[in-house]
């Protein structure tokens, strides 16, 4: 058991050293089965394949709007492109992607599989 307190930054980087050691990558872990309206499917974690991502959480930025923790299983998740919600059967535009460090957002261009970046300003 790991604990610890970002905001005085106690524990911290040894709960990342745990995370990268006992927490296995997307290569290590192999293809990800996903059981979607009634039929399983498998995708592997590559860049080639299909994308399939999670959204994980959902927070209200006062400048930047609606953004979305994502983590992509396989394919590559780019700016300005069109992705299923499966949970509400629509097709959202991805604006902008970030990579977040605490307050800080980088923007970059794509997520590949593993890979766990923010979706600001989706639609």
């Amino acid at each position: 058991m790991l604990a610890g307190s970002a905001l005085k930054n106690k524990g911290i980087q040894p709960l990342l050293d745990a995370i990268i050691k006992y927490l296995p990558s997307p290569l290590e872990r192999g293809p990800l089965k996903i059981k979607y309206k009634k039929r399983l499917i498998t995708r592997h974690p590559q860049p080639s394949e299909r994308l399939c991502a999670y959204a994980f959480k959902v927070i209200q930025d006062n400048v930047h709007g609606p953004v979305t923790f994502v983590r992509t299983y396989s394919g590559r998740l780019k700016e300005k492109s069109n992705i299923l919600n499966v949970s509400t059967n629509k097709v959202e535009k991805v604006n902008q992607l970030s990579r977040l460090l605490a307050d800080e957002m980088t923007r970059i261009s794509a997520i590949g599989a593993g890979d766990i970046g923010a979706i600001i300003g989706n639609q």
